[in-house]
């Protein structure tokens, strides 16, 4: 629950900062933090990957949602040549997010 609402949060006050909420850049946002946040609770429930497995396959998760509202706005299915190179910089970001976090929850408890 607070994952998902400090990113929600972390979208809406970024898109005011730079005067661009509702645009389609706080779209491609708002889909991919939402697509990815969504991921992670699934895969906290139904899976036993680690903090940091759950990390990857959001960020994964969380660059194909950006691909997805960016077909859509730029009708083309070209955009899709960009998701190989967005997923293979999303592991080594998934793994360090995921390490972080490790930490800080072991820190809080």
């Amino acid at each position: 629950k607070e994952m998902l609402s400090v990113n929600l949060l972390r979208c809406i006050f970024v898109g005011i900062l730079r005067g661009s909420l509702f645009s389609y850049i706080f779209w491609m946002s708002f889909c991919g933090v939402f697509l990815s946040s969504f991921a992670a609770i699934l895969l906290k429930k139904m899976s036993g990957l680690s903090v940091v497995g759950i990390s990857v396959v959001s960020s994964v998760v969380h660059c194909v949602g950006q691909i997805l509202v960016a077909m859509i706005v730029y009708s083309q299915a070209l955009m899709l040549s960009y998701l190989p190179f967005l997923l293979v910089m999303s592991i080594p970001t998934g793994i360090m997010t995921g390490t972080i976090a490790n930490l800080v929850l072991k820190r809080i408890k």
